[in-house]
């Protein structure tokens, strides 16, 4: 006799359940995973202090500046060689008038209503009291200041971002200590409050660890500001757009200094007077205004040159 077995359906019913949920977790798996691949990938990587300063040498306003400054005395010393060449004007012109006018050659009488002319004219300074030399010299002192000004502009903000990156550097570590003391004060106050209950501690010690604790918690977000403001200054120092995401990171800088390394860094100063000299032969600035000093002094010989007559020869061709 034929009997129909209800467990079948069951039975199959459940291991298409079984497959269900397997598909299910394979495919929050597969989202899981292109959602945590899509954040990683999108998540900018952090910076280090080399990649800090070379971003920093191609965006730095000030860099930047004193480049355009180099070019711009660049354009001058060209205006300065060119007063030792000749001068060249032409002009033309043309008019018409309403009654014809009467024009005389050596062939015979014209009549025309239209006049024509035209102008060419040369000339070359022969001697303005030296002040074309003394010109082309100034505007060489200033372009070599400029190229002076430019390198001392670039230390120093190579020595700004290393401050700015440092002092971030130590702000995060002191929002760490921050959280750190908080985790304390927070566990502290678990404790005094049990104590409290079985009547070992007076009132007074719960609320003095709350105001301790309060006061934890103000250090807290004090240290995260600090921090938010330093990471801010370092991307505006390096020529970036301030952006939340900016992360730096202190792969490439010792976790601590040793005694030795001060020793030797001390040991390879040397006498004062030999880094006095030093200075003087390679700091930027300095030459820099050395060579501003000499530029001031090519000023004074060109407005000297101002009093003595100059001499010019010039030649002209008109044609009416």
């Amino acid at each position: 006799m034929w009997r129909h077995d209800r467990r079948w359906p069951h039975k199959s019913l459940h291991n298409t359940n079984s497959r269900m949920k397997s598909f299910r977790i394979i495919i929050a798996i597969v989202f899981a995973f292109l959602y945590v691949t899509s954040v990683h990938a999108q998540s900018p990587p952090a910076y280090t202090l080399e990649q800090c300063i070379e971003t920093g040498l191609k965006n730095n306003i000030d860099i930047l500046r004193a480049r355009n400054n180099i070019d711009r005395s660049g354009s001058f010393r060209t205006e300065a060689y060119g007063q030792f060449l000749p001068s060249l004007r032409a002009s033309a012109s043309w008019s018409r008038s309403d009654a014809e006018q009467l024009a005389f050659r050596a062939d015979n009488l014209l009549r025309s209503r239209n006049s024509y002319s035209y102008s060419v004219q040369a000339g070359l300074t022969l001697f303005d009291g030296m002040r074309n030399f003394n010109t082309v010299d100034q505007s060489l002192l200033e372009f070599n200041a400029a190229e002076e000004s430019f390198q001392r502009t670039r230390q120093y903000v190579v020595y700004a971002i290393q401050q700015s990156f440092l002092n971030t550097l130590r702000m995060e570590q002191l929002e760490e200590v921050a959280e750190s003391n908080l985790e304390r004060g927070t566990a502290q106050l678990e404790r005094i409050r049990e104590m409290y209950a079985v009547g070992a501690v007076p009132r007074a010690d719960v609320l003095r660890q709350e105001v301790v604790l309060g006061n934890d918690e103000l250090a807290v977000i004090e240290a995260h500001n600090n921090y938010i403001n330093a990471l801010v200054d370092l991307q505006a120092m390096i020529g970036l757009s301030p952006r939340p995401a900016f992360e730096i990171s202190a792969a490439d800088i010792p976790e601590s200094i040793l005694d030795t390394d001060i020793t030797r860094f001390r040991a390879g100063l040397g006498e004062f007077d030999a880094l006095l000299d030093e200075a003087v032969n390679r700091r930027a600035d300095y030459r820099q205004a050395d060579l501003s000093l000499q530029s001031a002094e090519k000023g004074v010989s060109i407005a000297r040159a101002g009093h003595v007559p100059s001499v010019s020869a010039f030649a002209q061709y008109n044609w009416n």
